[in-house]
């Protein structure tokens, strides 16, 4: 089962947005990593539209894709490895509850015998057992999302660790996700040194299951 199909079964689509990796912005310095004095105000107020010199620099732009670095990183792949059998064992536990339920609702309806209130009895035990049911289902999303957040979570705190120096030392300022410029040069594309970098510093990560917070 690959990462994309864990995040099927769980229902999750935003799950590989990482905290963390959204967008940089760096104020490039004069050597130096400190914020820049604030300017005193003048009298004379700036044209329309203009900005004082040197209150931005000049954008540029890096190109991250985030769905990668989790798809072939080592750490990525570990949890993907680690998730597999616990969407697995909730798939069979669902799947199971739901046919034994879909067997006595059949047999029920096939029953002629019952009437009136014991008919209904078995008819509200049914309902009950399929409304319990659909909370476990959803309780077992919840479970598997925060399960996968956390471990990715953990991802993200290496990263931005590797991130901002490797934009420092390619002369950017802004990374952008590899969604939102899906045809960026190659040459603008950090995914790679990034993977690579992310594994030399981490190569698993201890996935656990947690109950979900209600």
């Amino acid at each position: 089962m690959s990462r994309k199909n864990i995040l099927i079964a769980v229902a999750v689509l935003a799950v590989l947005a990482l905290g963390g990796l959204g967008y940089y912005l760096f104020q490039r310095s004069q050597g130096n990593d400190s914020a820049a004095p604030p300017q005193q105000a003048t009298a004379t107020a700036p044209a329309p539209g203009a900005h004082p010199r040197g209150s931005l620099p000049d954008p540029v732009f890096l190109v991250l894709d985030k769905t990668a670095v989790l798809h072939f990183s080592k750490a990525g792949q570990d949890i993907t490895r680690q998730m597999q059998p616990m969407v697995q064992q909730a798939q069979t536990s669902i799947v199971a509850q739901r046919t034994a339920l879909e067997r006595d609702a059949a047999q029920l309806q096939q029953d002629t015998t019952l009437a009136g209130p014991e008919r209904d009895k078995r008819i509200a035990a049914l309902d009950a057992r399929q409304q319990a049911l659909q909370a476990e289902i959803q309780r077992r999303q919840i479970q598997l999302q925060e399960t996968m957040a956390r471990a990715n979570g953990e991802v993200a705190k290496v990263l931005e660790t590797i991130v901002p120096p490797l934009v420092k030392e390619r002369g950017a300022n802004i990374v952008m996700d590899r969604a939102a410029m899906p045809q960026a040069d190659s040459a603008f594309d950090i995914t790679p040194e990034v993977i690579k970098r992310l594994d030399a510093k981490m190569t698993s990560v201890k996935v656990t299951l947690e109950p979900p917070h209600q």
